[in-house]
């Protein structure tokens, strides 16, 4: 037996010698926690087949099921693999830990022991209570940004928040969660728009007010889950989190990650082949200083996947976004088609409709894409150069294991954009919410080629290389901003019924070429203590006036959850 056989098989056995309980806990594990990218690999890879990453927002009573499903099949894994599996074991296992391999700030002494074990690779939480069916938990959150910018000028710009997090479950069904964060900015506040565009959706950061740019999230929900029979799972989730929906591996159309400015009722129903979604959400439009100006929008989807073991998914759904009134009845029924209810309230509000699929029937590789309509061009086809014409596709795959090499992923991924999408005449009722796209966002009339590379050096240590090559035709402007000719790139401004051509060409306009290079170098040192250093290039060239631009910059993030 070789050595390496031997840590494998030593490793094993200290897995397999934790006792499991699959309690159930029905709060969220938050966007932003890496187990979802172990689950992704694991399931390319052929280890668990549905983690619904169209989805993601996974209960902690799910990751746990799933984690449970990797480990009856750890033969399979690596020696990483493994040592990442056993990570998100003591974190997802948290009450089953022996003492001397946890830490709580406010615990016992039986638990906490020395202040210095804050610096110990032992799973920390401020306070934990679990007893019954109920658990409770406190966490403090810290997050540091330090960017400096190399080009085009010197820039440099600091961030730094913190807040803290309290989540759990009540009675086995009831799931909760509530968070703040807070922060303060220091430095250039254009480049900290650069290096953090998600400042340019948070209230204080754009009313800028203060004599020190700062700002917050608060996240908070309800979410109440059961099974009325086996293998059949029923949720209700009332509240704020980060949320995204549909396929893509860069982008999303549907939803790409949205930081925290919506607030939305969701129901999720999965039973057999059938997995269902239906969500309401309210959020903002543009921002202005004469508060009499700002209104609400509000978002609304209905989607069902039918699931083939060992073959493939496919799912269709429906979006609306309407504003200038309350939330209407009429698209918060979850069993409904938007389309006809929209007719019905005289075709006032913008509806999309989009097919997605994602395979699953070859180990290590993975193919999805989506197809996706703003308003139906179904009985126009004989248009399609026109400005109805707003249809957008994206087709992409996932290699894991790639080129033989274990840890090792390779994502491939383009994307189709025509003019118009994401617009509506009322421009109010357009697919943004403080003028940022909530879909893909490279926007309208454009297209991408997406490439990344990532590679587990160990459970500590992981690196990411992102490659974009993006063309886009935007509008023809003067000196002042003001569309001399629109040609359908921008989704604030719709196509002009007065003055707009009725063609509409792909990549028309003004043609830019850019090519964006990102590398991201992620380290854990210790447990819950986190660093990531960031290297990102944008070569933006004019291709119609022959001119180059470049932004380039470095980031150091510093991340804290105990």
């Amino acid at each position: 037996m070789t050595i390496l056989k031997m840590i494998k098989n030593i490793s094993t056995i200290i897995i397999l010698g934790m006792v499991l309980s699959l309690q159930a806990q029905v709060e969220n594990v938050h966007m932003t926690n890496d187990v979802y990218e172990f689950l992704k690999e694991m399931k390319v890879k052929g280890i668990i087949e549905n983690i619904s990453d169209d989805n993601p927002n996974l209960s902690f009573g799910r990751v746990k099921d799933l984690l449970v499903r990797i480990e009856e099949k750890y033969q399979q894994l690596s020696l990483t693999e493994l040592a990442r599996l056993k990570k998100y074991r003591d974190e997802f296992f948290y009450d089953e830990l022996p003492l001397d391999r946890k830490w709580e700030m406010f615990g016992s002494d039986s638990v906490s022991g020395s202040f210095s074990n804050f610096f110990s690779d032992r799973q920390k939480l401020m306070y934990s209570s679990i007893k019954d069916g109920n658990t409770f938990k406190m966490e403090m959150l810290g997050k540091v940004y330090h960017g400096q910018e190399l080009s085009p000028n010197k820039a440099n710009t600091t961030l730094f928040g913190g807040g803290v997090r309290f989540y759990g479950t009540l009675f086995d069904k009831l799931g909760y969660h509530f968070s703040f964060h807070k922060g303060l900015a220091r430095g250039s506040r254009g480049f900290g728009e650069t290096m953090a565009p998600w400042l340019n959706s948070n209230y204080h950061w754009v009313e800028n007010l203060e004599k020190i740019g700062n700002y917050d999230f608060v996240e908070g929900y309800l979410k109440y889950a059961v099974e009325p029979t086996e293998g059949m799972n029923l949720s209700v989730q009332l509240g704020r989190e980060p949320i995204s929906f549909g396929y893509g591996y860069g982008d999303k159309f549907v939803l790409s990650y949205i930081d925290n400015n919506f607030d939305f009722l969701k129901v999720n129903f999965d039973y057999g082949m059938i997995e269902y979604t239906s969500l309401h959400a309210s959020t903002v439009g543009s921002f202005s200083f004469d508060r009499s100006e700002n209104y609400s929008k509000y978002f609304a989807l209905n989607r069902v996947k039918f699931k083939f073991d060992n073959l493939f998914d496919f799912g269709f759904g429906e979006t609306i976004i309407y504003s200038g009134r309350s939330f209407d009845l009429g698209y918060v029924n979850p069993l409904i088609f938007y389309k006809f209810v929209e007719m019905s309230l005289q075709d006032r509000d913008n509806g999309t409709f989009h097919f997605d699929f994602q395979t699953k029937c070859l180990n290590n590789i993975e193919f999805q894409g989506t197809f996706f309509m703003d308003e139906s061009v179904i009985w126009r086809l004989s248009e399609l150069d026109q400005y109805v014409n707003k249809t957008a596709y994206q087709v992409g795959g996932y290699w894991y294991e790639a080129f033989g090499i274990d840890d090792l992923s390779f994502i491939l991924e383009y994307t189709r954009i025509r003019p118009y999408v994401y617009t509506h005449s009322n421009q109010k009722n357009n697919y943004t919410s403080y003028d940022r796209l909530l879909g893909h966002q490279i926007g309208p009339n454009s297209d991408e080629i997406y490439a990344k590379l990532a590679y587990n050096f160990s459970a500590d240590f992981r690196a990411t290389v992102e490659y974009k090559k993006i063309r886009s035709g935007r509008n023809v402007l003067d000196e002042d901003g003001n569309v001399l000719r629109n040609v359908g790139s921008d989704p604030n401004v719709p196509w002009r019924f007065e003055s707009d051509s009725k063609q509409s060409l792909f990549l028309d306009g003004v043609l830019f070429n850019n090519h964006i290079i990102k590398a991201d170098f992620r380290w854990e040192p210790v447990r819950d203590l986190a660093f990531n250093l960031i290297y990102y290039l944008n070569s933006e060239k004019n291709i119609t006036l022959d001119k180059v631009y470049s932004t380039s910059y470095l980031m150091l993030v510093m991340t804290f959850d105990i």
